[in-house]
């Protein structure tokens, strides 16, 4: 009897002590989760209003411009415009930067290359619609909603042209009514939209990964 019951006190013993290191192990795994998604959000967050920000700065450059327009204004001989379009593009250019080190790439993607530049610089509109078309379909796999694998080298690229030549055309974008500066103007507007809604795919991947605790 003594025996039995000795054996069925090291059982408890042996129950306890794995019931114990179990729940030890639950509790940190749910910690680190915890942890892994609160810093996931943080930066979904972050990401949102720096991107948010270069939008807005794009728009006021926009308008700055077509206000300006609408007075008639001789811009060439005001300090004040060209003041705060020294300021909007530098904006532009800080917040691209900012949002570049937030999908720093581990690693450089095969693939296409975009090619913004040229694409405003053809004066040429079938040569223009080629390129259009090449930049198409590499920003295509920036849409993938599966996931955001390998993603980061190309949307830093994205970014960082984009910039370039929003401020690049704000030189001669003033009051000028030619057809390919409208067009390049449209160009441009159109791809801040792409931006905005690729951003917007990759952050609701990191959202539902972050609900998942990882």
């Amino acid at each position: 009897m003594d025996k039995l019951v000795n054996y069925l006190a090291i059982i408890a013993f042996i129950v306890s002590i794995i019931t114990i290191f179990t729940t030890n192990t639950v509790e940190k795994m749910k910690i680190r989760a915890d942890i892994k998604a609160k810093s996931r959000i943080k930066w979904i967050q972050e990401v949102r209003e720096l991107t948010s920000e270069l939008l807005t700065s794009y728009n006021n450059f926009i308008v700055l411009d077509d206000q300006y327009f609408l007075m008639g204004r001789d811009i060439s001989k005001d300090s004040y415009y060209n003041y705060e379009l020294s300021k909007i593009n530098s904006e532009i250019m800080t917040t691209s930067y900012k949002l570049m080190l937030y999908f720093s790439p581990s690693k450089k993607i095969k693939g296409g290359k975009l090619n913004l530049k040229d694409e405003l610089s053809f004066a040429d509109e079938k040569k223009g619609e080629e390129i259009s078309k090449k930049n198409s379909q590499v920003l295509g796999f920036l849409y993938n909603t599966k996931n955001n694998s390998q993603k980061n080298a190309l949307l830093c690229g994205f970014i960082k042209q984009l910039s370039e030549c929003a401020i690049y055309s704000s030189y001669f974008f003033e009051f000028d009514t030619d057809s390919d500066v409208l067009n390049n103007r449209k160009i441009i507007k159109d791809y801040f939209f792409e931006l905005q809604n690729i951003i917007s795919i990759y952050l609701k991947i990191e959202w539902d990964i972050a609900k998942k605790g990882k």
